[in-house]
């Protein structure tokens, strides 16, 4: 008989010897190289817990999904298949952490997002310690973990994955307070990859909830967008495509074109429009069939 461990190599690699039968790509965030070549960038945000959904966001030409953990009901193995899937589509993913805690921002790390968006930054003290949270120590405070799916599952040196996390990964600074909006231009120079203004949360602190085109709103988002000063991009939220130009005109270039809840229910309610003024049915007949 056999002795038992027979089968086992001699030796095990260590954390810094990639398995040779085993290639995975190193993650890239395509983002960045969108920017870098001064290109338009669109995407939109994943509530659905559904990875087809995602997937087919990323099969139909979209850029990147930012997989929402502050809204949606997502849990962290909800954010794993869903990168994977928007990865499986051709998007860059990036995650909205529901809170700014290091530990939240290397989870999503972890799971393979390119990036990370930070909620209701309002100051540069903060947004640093978001940044040293998404980059591996010395510079910054990551927990290293070997065996993560962003690292290849340890089918790669984990030195190289380093690396490549350190250059290649986003922090996303969204202000949505008024007090991070008198403190963007900070922000934006505390070493954050990008801005993204939060209109929902804009319009409701300056008490027009809902009133994304108010002038107030739209005064605080402008001023968001001059933080950058072209050395820092900024994403800008849409609730139309008809609404991309202007803000390509001032100089955005990376579009989030919605949610994917939304454009769903507003596909599903535009059709039952037109069916109605097909054939219009009595008010008291609606939903009869399920009751």
């Amino acid at each position: 008989m056999k002795p038992l461990l027979a089968g086992l190599p001699k030796k095990l690699p260590d954390e810094n010897e990639a398995i040779e039968e085993i290639e995975m790509a190193p993650p890239v965030n395509g983002v960045k190289l969108l920017v870098e070549r001064g290109q338009l960038g669109f995407g939109t945000f994943a509530y659905s817990p559904d990875p087809a959904i995602t997937e087919m966001i990323g099969a139909a030409g979209f850029d990147f999904v930012i997989i929402d953990t502050e809204h949606a009901s997502l849990d962290r193995k909800d954010v794993e298949q869903l990168a994977r899937a928007a990865l499986a589509g051709g998007a860059t993913p990036f995650v909205r952490v529901r809170d700014q805690d290091p530990q939240l921002v290397g989870q999503a790390l972890d799971a393979g997002a390119a990036g990370v968006v930070i909620p209701h930054l309002k100051d540069a003290a903060t947004a640093r310690e978001m940044v040293r949270a998404a980059s591996y120590p010395p510079q910054g405070t990551r927990g290293a973990c070997t065996t993560s799916r962003a690292t290849g599952y340890a089918t790669r040196p984990f030195a190289d994955y380093v690396a490549i996390s350190d250059a290649q990964t986003w922090v996303i600074a969204q202000i949505e307070d008024p007090e991070g909006v008198s403190q963007v231009s900070q922000i934006a120079a505390a070493g954050v990859n990008a801005l993204m203004p939060g209109p929902s949360d804009l319009a409701a602190a300056f008490g027009v909830p809902g009133q994304f085109l108010h002038p107030q709103v739209l005064e605080a988002v402008g001023r968001i967008v001059s933080a950058g000063d072209g050395a820092v991009p900024t994403f800008m939220y849409i609730n139309d495509p008809s609404e991309a130009s202007e803000w390509i005109a001032r100089g955005v270039r990376l579009l989030i074109y919605s949610i994917d809840y939304k454009v769903t229910a507003r596909a599903y309610l535009s059709a039952m429009q037109e069916f109605k003024r097909l054939a219009p049915l009595p008010a008291a007949t609606h939903g009869a069939a399920n009751r």
